[in-house]
């Protein structure tokens, strides 16, 4: 299965934290969870991987 690229914008509203799961270099998972703002909205955007149902991806946080 070929791997697509997908550039993605989310605002994630009234949670505590997000979590991240991408594959580094050594074919592990990693996971990154980031802690929302008081109000609860964190807007990431990053390029995501997809490959036999896996996803991983570069990010930026924002807010």
């Amino acid at each position: 299965m070929e791997s697509q690229e997908v550039k993605y914008v989310g605002v994630d509203c009234g949670k505590k934290s997000i979590e991240v799961v991408r594959i580094n270099s050594e074919n592990s998972l990693e996971r990154r969870q980031f802690s929302t703002t008081e109000s609860g909205i964190v807007i990431t955007s990053y390029s995501i991987h997809y490959w036999n149902d896996y996803f991983f991806g570069d990010y930026e946080l924002h807010g």
